[in-house]
């Protein structure tokens, strides 16, 4: 039997999504004064250029970042979690540190670097030993 497609998870967050403004709203909680304003589904940042402007304290999320040149910039405590990390680069004072990072990983979760097999003997040991992988915490926040 195939299930209502309105009614799965997926066509329920894609309403949700849909349904979030285009321009800025103001959500408690969030920020240094108890409110944060919150962009969402928005293109008007594409190609600007920001000059001694203060992201400190700012989350994106779901957000396209490709292209970014950042100069100059203060980054101490910059966080980035991404799951496309690894399709691309990312390019720090001249030096491409996704590699790095995948190394740095694969060695904090033994097993982790099967999730690249290209074999059926590979993905086959993958399977039984993902249980590594799987179980990668993260941690979640809601600002």
């Amino acid at each position: 039997m195939i299930p209502d497609p309105s009614s799965s998870l997926i066509a329920r967050l894609i309403l949700l999504r849909s349904s979030l403004p285009d321009f800025p709203t103001t959500v408690p909680g969030c920020g240094d004064d108890g409110a944060m304003t919150t962009y969402a589904g928005t293109n008007e940042f594409e190609g600007a250029t920001f000059v001694k402007a203060s992201f400190k304290g700012a989350t994106l999320r779901f957000s396209d970042l490709s292209g970014v040149t950042m100069r100059s910039v203060d980054v101490d405590g910059l966080d980035i979690d991404s799951h496309d990390l690894f399709f691309g680069s990312l390019v720090v004072n001249g030096v491409d540190v996704v590699p790095l990072v995948d190394a740095e990983l694969n060695r904090q979760f033994p097993g982790r670097e099967l999730q690249k097999a290209q074999t059926p003997e590979g993905l086959r040991e993958a399977l039984i030993t993902g249980g590594a992988v799987a179980q990668i915490p993260r941690s979640v926040s809601l600002c």
